[in-house]
């Protein structure tokens, strides 16, 4: 996917029940659902159970469970069509690409770490969580950017304002590598059992 934080990742979530969402994202969660599917016994094979995956979705069968569980455990099901009910930062801010090339690496531990710095995690067991805090990048590993480009948008609160000089140099010099040389995209499963690729 393309989000980091509470909220941020939850809409992201919520667009893949939809339809939609970021295709990588989207192929990974109907890989996992097929899994379970094909090893609960309710499909015979990996690439049946990869099909009912997609028909749970395209039918809105996959939301409305999703609805069903929200309502059940308490909590209020109107973010999943209006995504304003769901708490939200106070600015954002682009950071862009100070020079051209491939991605070719993220700091994933560092990266959650610097959400920590705006809120969006607890330094201290006592820290409030800001879960609107967070950060929606642009482009992936293996992906082309030109200088100028779009690399992150900061979802931030006025108060953590201070801490986005330091959030542009991470993510410009740190946290994001960036490439002359093209790189292949990141696989999103390494490792497929046996049956992943049956029949």
């Amino acid at each position: 996917g393309n989000a980091v934080g509470h909220s941020l990742e939850l809409i992201e979530c919520v667009e893949v029940l939809k339809g939609k969402g970021p295709k990588d994202l989207v192929d990974l969660s109907i890989d996992l659902a097929a899994a379970m599917i094909h090893l609960g016994g309710k499909a015979k094979s990996f690439s049946a159970a990869q099909k009912y995956a997609k028909e749970l979705i395209s039918s809105g069968a996959a939301l409305e469970k999703f609805k069903e569980t929200v309502v059940y455990q308490g909590g209020s099901p109107k973010f999943l069509t209006d995504y304003k009910a769901l708490p939200t930062s106070q600015k954002k801010t682009i950071i862009k690409a100070t020079k051209s090339g491939y991605l070719s690496k993220m700091d994933n531990k560092k990266i959650g770490l610097a959400c920590i710095d705006i809120g969006g995690g607890r330094k201290v067991k006592t820290d409030k969580i800001n879960l609107g805090a967070g950060f929606y990048f642009h482009k992936k590993i293996g992906d082309k950017i030109q200088k100028g480009e779009n690399l992150v948008t900061v979802h931030y609160d006025e108060k953590y304002k201070n801490v986005l000089p330091k959030l542009r140099h991470l993510f410009t010099e740190e946290l994001i590598s960036i490439t002359s040389k093209k790189v292949p995209p990141q696989k999103l499963i390494y490792n497929k059992s046996s049956f992943w690729s049956n029949n």
